[in-house]
């Protein structure tokens, strides 16, 4: 048999091919993350950026989208509230404890000055004229909450104290300023040192922010929208002038960005399945139904057939058409079809309308929603069950194991909130008060000056985990107790409370129970003994759950 063999247009014979392969192609990646073949990774290049430099440029758009979340969109407006609740809550309180061993005063002398802070600071806090607030509009903890949400939205909080003489024993005021006021002055590039409105030092530290003084969408302040006012973050004598409180995600930002952020294409997709869903349902409920009217047959084939023309036929039909319409209409005028809240639809002659699914909501709707809001639950740090605020499925062991993994993530956001925002703030409010000598400090003790972590040592308290089993929860703290794990002090701050207040009072609750009422005051029994199957979970020790709920 005759070998066959391929030719090229001028008649000569095509030689094999065979395409090269380089020797990194053939032997692959070392790491799948880097592989251009994997079918898995085909289109995806991403880009490299620099962490500021991609911030600086979608921040804009990024910022609009996640304050129409927070304005507009359910899911994200109640992620934004349980974090502002678990976190900020009501309120901080302080918890005053000067370091004695570096004033080198008693431990006696460093409790005073603690009690003189602490009265100090709610003096401060409980001004009945709010003088608190530059715009004597918000109490402390509304101030502390604003900004905490502020940031969620934005990605920054923003504040600026001023020393306010308007009456009232404190004059230090905290004015919180809208995250989109900084921003580069108006004709000024930008520069490695001069950025997004923020003037930078030799390692990248902030020297000095640059504020417009309005709102740049502010369209009744137009004229003051692109003036700026240049603000020192410290004054001559070191005193903190700006706060700025956010969470870089890399080394180099000096910027936030929205908690919403990473979610909002998933916030998105949800509000407008939802839409669609409640569109279609509200359709169907409001359609009730359709009247359907069919001409007589026997009249249309006499008509035809007794027309002399094609012509004269369809005039005669389309007489005999609007005839019937024009009965129609009269009839249901004078014999209308009502009901509440509904619509019946009067179709022409011979039309049908059907719809294509009428079932509402559809098969996957609970399915899909349910999977969105785990990864909207998971992006901010909270359980399915805290954004839903559904807790009819979830036993004792759920609850615990869900708020413990909350907790963590609570913790660490008040830590960064309380050092880059409250600290300082209070800093400066402690200050003036032992500069103007309302705090008396102990003879012999260094300058407030010199040593200021020293008198602003203590704990900020934030609101309490909550409790799905306030006695489960309190016979595992007696327990944690008795054993030496936690101390009274870590227990009481776990609730919300002060040590040192709470012993204070329960010392003149007792005193007065003895010397007023002549009782004995239950703290003074001993506790029952502890009983391990008492706090061993029901889950474990019946097979079943118990469905509570938090307090």
């Amino acid at each position: 048999m005759q070998s066959k063999t391929l030719i090229d247009k001028h008649g000569a014979p095509l030689s094999a091919y065979r395409p090269k392969v380089s020797a990194r192609a053939a032997i692959g990646r070392a790491y799948e993350a880097a592989s251009l073949t994997s079918q898995s990774h085909g289109g995806w290049r991403p880009q490299r950026h620099a962490p500021q430099s991609a911030l600086s440029t979608d921040r804009n758009m990024m910022v609009a989208r996640t304050e129409d979340m927070g304005r507009n969109n359910p899911w994200a407006s109640a992620a934004l509230q349980r974090k502002l609740e678990m976190v900020i809550g009501v309120g901080w309180k302080f918890a005053s404890r000067p370091n004695s061993k570096r004033l080198g005063i008693s431990k006696e002398q460093s409790r005073a000055l603690g009690d003189e802070i602490e009265a100090w600071i709610a003096a401060y806090c409980s001004d009945t004229e709010l003088r608190n607030d530059a715009a004597q509009r918000e109490s402390v903890a509304m101030q502390m909450g604003s900004a905490f949400k502020h940031c969620l939205v934005t990605g920054d909080a923003l504040g600026r104290l001023h020393y306010l003489e308007r009456g009232g024993e404190v004059h230090t005021a905290l004015e919180l300023i809208h995250s989109a006021r900084l921003k580069q002055p108006l004709g000024t590039p930008p520069t490695d040192r001069f950025r997004d409105g923020i003037e930078l030092g030799q390692h990248n530290e902030a020297l000095a922010y640059w504020f417009t003084i309005a709102h740049p969408n502010d369209t009744l302040s137009l004229f003051r929208q692109t003036e700026s006012v240049r603000i020192s973050k410290y004054d001559e004598d070191g005193t903190r002038r700006i706060l700025h409180y956010f969470t870089p995600q890399e080394p180099g930002e000096f910027r936030g960005r929205s908690l919403l952020a990473p979610i909002v294409k998933k916030l998105r997709q949800l509000a407008k399945f939802d839409e669609a869903e409640l569109q279609a349902a509200t359709l169907n409920a409001i359609l009730a139904a359709f009247v359907e009217t069919d001409a007589k047959h026997d009249v249309i084939e006499h008509l035809i057939g007794d027309a002399d023309s094609i012509e004269q036929a369809e005039a005669g039909v389309a007489t005999y058409f609007d005839t019937l319409a024009a009965q129609q209409e009269v009839y249901r005028q004078t014999n209308p079809l009502e009901m509440d809240g509904v619509r019946f639809m009067q179709t022409a002659i011979g039309e049908k309308v059907n719809f294509t699914n009428p079932a509402r909501p559809s098969a996957g709707y609970d399915k899909f929603e349910l999977a969105s809001l785990r990864n909207i639950a998971s992006a901010t740090n909270l359980s399915l069950e805290m954004l839903t605020a559904d807790y009819s499925k979830l036993s004792y062991s759920g609850w615990r194991g869900a708020i413990t993994n909350v907790w963590r993530g609570v913790t660490c956001e008040r830590a960064g909130f309380e050092a880059t925002f409250v600290r300082p703030w209070f800093r400066v409010v402690i200050e003036e008060g032992i500069a103007r000598g309302k705090i008396k400090v102990p003879r012999g003790a260094p300058s407030f000056w010199d040593m200021p972590s020293a008198y602003l040592a203590g704990d900020w308290i934030g609101p309490g985990r909550g409790s799905a089993d306030p006695y489960k929860d309190g016979r595992a703290n007696e327990l944690d107790l008795a054993l030496g794990i936690k101390t009274k002090r870590e227990i009481l701050a776990e609730s919300g409370k002060d040590y040192d207040e709470h012993m204070d009072n329960l010392k003149a609750e007792i005193d007065d129970h003895h010397n007023r009422l002549g009782l004995r005051h239950p703290a003074e029994d001993d506790p029952a003994s502890i009983e391990p199957e008492l706090i061993r979970d029901d889950v474990e020790r019946k097979g079943e759950s118990d469905e509570q709920t938090t307090d």
